[in-house]
């Protein structure tokens, strides 16, 4: 009879703590191909396309990143970056209301509340102390995307990154 008791209480525990375990990590997925800006996928392009769509940058500056032991090349445009590794576009920022992420049309200067209805899962469980970060998980790559807001929910930047 110990026995037994012992065993359903370690099975409740273990429910109890797994289900708390995947709650505070939930997030809602894209597909990699959804990370558009302005309607455009550019990821693992050429970097001749951020020419072709944005014209030149204002500026390009070199950003070494030692966890991947790779040197990024930094395209600055008004409004977003994009960062480029052997000659491929890798990651963006967009900082600039002029430019849209997804399919879904996610601008910098929106509130936050927007994306309530479209990402719920990671709107309930977004994170931060001064502003709000939601993330967004990508289908089948070691990425998310990360939409920042400030302290009155405004979002700030939209950011695409590697776990």
């Amino acid at each position: 009879m110990k026995k037994l008791m012992f065993i359903v209480v370690l099975l409740i525990l273990g429910t109890t703590t797994l289900k708390a375990q995947i709650s505070t990590t939930n997030s809602n997925q894209i597909n990699f191909s959804d990370q558009t800006i302005n309607g455009q996928f550019l990821l693992t392009k050429d970097k001749s396309v951020l020419i072709q769509n944005f014209g030149q940058p204002q500026s390009i500056s070199k950003d070494y990143w030692e966890t991947t032991n790779d040197t990024a090349i930094v395209y600055h445009y008004n409004g977003v970056i994009f960062y480029v590794v052997k000659n491929l576009v890798y990651s963006f920022t967009i900082t600039g209301p002029q430019y849209s992420f997804s399919p879904y049309n996610v601008k910098v200067g929106e509130n936050l509340e927007s994306l309530q209805a479209i990402f719920p899962l990671s709107y309930k469980y977004r994170q931060g102390s001064q502003g709000k970060s939601l993330y967004l998980l990508i289908k089948g790559n070691d990425s998310f995307v990360e939409i920042y807001a400030d302290s009155n929910g405004i979002i700030k930047s939209i950011d695409m990154r590697d776990f």
